[in-house]
């Protein structure tokens, strides 16, 4: 009953949930596998720490980072019982016509509710607009389609993952070497290796597409390309 949407949307939520656990009661294959995903949620038991463990009163931001898809549905399904509208219909109106993005395609959960846990499929072209509207902080071709404040709370740390990742309200944030300093770029991953990557400090947005589906290397090899190339070749 404590668990608040920060906690979900920060991947910090006290459910038993862990997609980098395939033992987790939570872990996103066992979600798919029941017909009520909400229920599959909501059902989750509340999870415990091992001695060995940092707690999150313990933890810098005093939370603990668990990445649950399942939590990410739940938020989506949160969306549409509040609004009484589709997350397809509220996005199509409030971003993506505004910036001329006309093709996507979102999955269902088998009660028809859209999931918000990942999957969905842009065009390059297309979501690459979305790191240039956080650079942007929120405006697009003159028009402010989401609030700058929300832009900068959306993207800074809120839970510490490991040494040099933080995680936002569903970004990620990874710090690289550039020139003689570290700099944190925000990112939205995906699975093969898909990232968008931006860097507001060199006002950078960069797209990497890759197919390397549930191999290791898949986050390895893209964070590589970004932080060994890309990174490497901005002007010294």
């Amino acid at each position: 009953a404590n668990i608040t949407l920060k906690d979900l949307i920060t991947m910090s939520s006290m459910l038993e949930c862990n997609d980098d656990n395939s033992f987790s009661r939570g872990n996103e294959e066992r979600m798919y596998i029941y017909n009520d995903w909400v229920k599959f949620v909501l059902d989750l038991p509340v999870k415990g720490y091992a001695p060995w463990e940092m707690k999150p009163e313990d933890s810098p931001f005093k939370r603990s980072f668990s990445y649950c898809t399942a939590g990410s549905f739940l938020l989506g399904a949160v969306v549409e019982k509040v609004s009484g509208s589709s997350m397809q219909k509220l996005l199509a109106d409030k971003l993506d016509k505004a910036m001329g993005i006309n093709t996507v395609k979102w999955n269902l959960s088998p009660h028809g509710i859209t999931s918000g846990a990942g999957g969905t499929r842009y065009r390059s072209r297309d979501f690459l607009k979305f790191g240039q509207l956080i650079l942007n902080k929120g405006s697009w071709k003159g028009e402010q389609l989401l609030s700058e404040a929300w832009i900068n709370e959306a993207t800074s740390a809120h839970v510490s993952v490991r040494d040099g990742v933080n995680y936002g309200y569903l970004w990620w944030r990874f710090e690289y070497p550039l020139r003689d300093k570290k700099v944190w770029s925000i990112a939205a991953t995906g699975n093969g290796g898909n990232y968008l990557f931006v860097l507001p400090e060199e006002e950078l947005t960069v797209l990497i597409t890759s197919e390397a589906y549930n191999t290791r290397y898949m986050h390895k090899q893209s964070q590589a390309i970004y932080r060994d190339y890309i990174l490497k070749a901005l002007p010294q």
